[in-house]
């Protein structure tokens, strides 16, 4: 009897996310993408202060966008696919 190849399964209440980072971001994180298996239950902040503890401290007004839809950095990522993290940008 052939055996099923052995694939290996994330803990139960993870999930695999993208995530982007734009810019500073970026250049702070370390990445422009990247895959990650996360708690379902984690936020973006938290997520992202995991990554790079100083975050926050360094990139001020920055927004996070969750399936492509701007979010709060304290909703928990639940079902999501993509985190973008997008710092402020300034023009002139």
């Amino acid at each position: 009897m052939e055996k099923e190849p052995r694939v290996a399964k994330e803990p139960v209440g993870t999930e695999t996310i993208r995530i982007l980072a734009f810019a500073q971001a970026k250049e702070l994180l370390g990445f422009t993408e990247k895959m990650l298996v996360v708690d379902r239950s984690k936020t973006p902040r938290e997520i992202v202060l995991e990554i790079e503890p100083s975050f926050f401290e360094k990139i001020h007004g920055a927004r996070v966008a969750i399936d492509q839809r701007y979010a709060s950095w304290d909703q928990p990522i639940e079902e999501a696919e993509e985190m973008a993290i997008i710092p402020p940008v300034s023009g002139g």
